[in-house]
């Protein structure tokens, strides 16, 4: 019988590249072990050198499933767990080589506020009163763009010729006042973002983070109108306060936790994709595409949301909590 090496490689490449984020939402192995896997990239070059030694034999065919298998492994680890799960990400440790000017505002009613920041670290948090503040560190040669005005705030990285992060990653510390209703937008491009709002009245929350990491609690929110999350080879973990909320959330490759008061209905839509999650061990009943805690119409806190997950997972409510780093 004649064997398609190329395709035996190619069938080895994705069995291993489904099995890790099988194996991962099923508990078999851990995100810690996961992150390992990055490290057998010598495995790559070993296989090369097998494959060139080996050549015009029978067993030349060893060199590409080393190949095939180690590249299998870290796309795994990849989807699993996302960029943002791996420290540092695709961003170097350094933040920034100078303190950006501290910048303050005031809004005179709700405001909607905007924060596209490409990779490195950003710190989202909260204030008494109605002024929001900005600082942070960066590269003193591309400031960020701030637009102001009296309800709105948008900051922006300042725009940069073939490459669009910065060499060091960059720093930000952003204030919202707890005294007026915020909508709340973030774009999170590489690096790692921290938003705890505190009791901001949130009328709206968008986070989208694109091979990064998110870290969002909310719990404290004083009230929170609508939500949606969505990641993009990267990860989010989200918590959610005691008001009723409706929203999306969608994974396209990487992982989504949410956390939910302890007496909240719940109520999912599934739209399927490719993706995993744990909504039956959550306690949540399927009927049909949807998802339902029991007594969710009794509930005085209904949490109702629209979920996807393509090539990732989603996880309600952890055994060990949502990520509070």
């Amino acid at each position: 019988m004649h064997v398609n090496r190329g395709l035996l490689s190619w069938g080895l490449f994705l069995i291993l590249a489904g099995l890790i984020p099988l194996a991962e939402r099923a508990g078999w192995i851990s995100a810690d072990q996961i992150l390992g896997y990055w490290n057998l990239w010598p495995l790559i070059l070993i296989g090369i050198g097998v494959g060139i030694v080996l050549s015009r034999t029978s067993f030349e065919i060893i060199g590409s499933l080393i190949v095939a298998g180690t590249f299998g492994l870290m796309v795994g680890a990849f989807l699993a767990v996302g960029i943002g799960g791996f420290p540092s990400g695709v961003c170097g440790n350094d933040r920034g080589t100078s303190a950006l000017p501290d910048q303050t505002g005031t809004f005179d009613g709700p405001a909607d506020v905007s924060v596209e920041f490409n990779c490195g670290e950003l710190a989202v948090s909260s204030a008494a009163g109605t002024s929001w503040t900005f600082g942070g560190r960066g590269d003193e040669d591309h400031d960020p763009i701030v637009e102001a005005a009296a309800d709105s705030l948008r900051i922006r990285a300042a725009e940069r010729s073939f490459v669009p992060f910065a060499s060091n990653g960059e720093s930000w510390e952003v204030g919202l006042p707890e005294g007026v209703p915020v909508g709340l937008r973030v774009q999170l491009n590489a690096g790692r973002a921290t938003i705890a709002p505190g009791a901001v009245a949130l009328r709206d929350v968008r986070l989208q983070v694109n091979a990064g990491a998110i870290v969002a609690d909310l719990a404290s929110a004083s009230a929170i109108g609508s939500i949606d999350v969505q990641t993009n080879a990267g990860s989010a973990s989200v918590t959610l306060p005691a008001s009723s909320v409706a929203g999306s959330v969608q994974v396209n490759a990487g992982a989504l936790e949410v956390c939910t008061p302890a007496d909240a209905g719940i109520r999912i839509h599934s739209e399927g994709g490719l993706g995993g999650n744990n909504f039956a061990d959550a306690g949540l009943e399927q009927s049909g595409d949807t998802w339902q805690t029991a007594g969710y119409l009794d509930a005085a806190v209904q949490i109702e949301l629209d979920a996807e997950a393509n090539l990732g997972s989603i996880t309600l409510n952890p055994d060990d909590g949502c990520d509070d780093t």
